[in-house]
């Protein structure tokens, strides 16, 4: 295979592994004081201008699709796409902050867009508040799935 299928499987081992070592991060440190790129209280204040109203701690495939057609959100992720590595490659976006990254609660998104939504949860206190319930799913998918990492 050639083109842009060919590197398939490293992109979504990328977003697998980048997922799993985020979880890792806010699993064993307060999410609060996680800081995940230096623009943080830029990118922050920018998606809650942007998304006022959503809760970030249940986003539906629905919420999402709703939110890429909100006036400006494009604009939004080409702001931020180049100054975050791979802005634009797929990302796992947790639906339920409660739970940890598992097939029954990813969807893909742009990494530009996953970040942000991670960084509002951080800031607001949202994973802070959901760390018992997302390490308890986390060590459960652990146990009952070989990890590669």
């Amino acid at each position: 295979m050639s083109g842009a299928h060919s590197d398939y499987p490293e992109v979504v081992f990328n977003a697998e592994q980048r997922a799993f070592v985020y979880m890792e991060i806010i699993i064993n440190q307060n999410p609060t004081t996680v800081r995940l790129h230096p623009l943080q209280n830029e990118i922050v204040a920018d998606f809650r201008h942007l998304f006022t109203k959503i809760d970030v701690q249940l986003i539906t495939k629905i919420d999402y699709i709703q939110m890429r057609a909100t006036p400006g959100c494009l604009e939004f992720i080409r702001k931020y796409e180049p100054k975050i590595p791979d802005g634009l490659c797929m990302a796992f976006l947790r639906h339920d902050a409660s739970k940890s990254v598992s097939s029954d609660n990813i969807f893909n998104a742009p990494r530009v867009f996953e970040m942000a939504v991670e960084m509002v949860r951080n800031v607001e206190g949202v994973n802070e508040r959901n760390q018992e319930a997302y390490t308890s799913h986390h060590l459960e998918i652990q146990a009952t799935t070989k990890m590669i990492f």
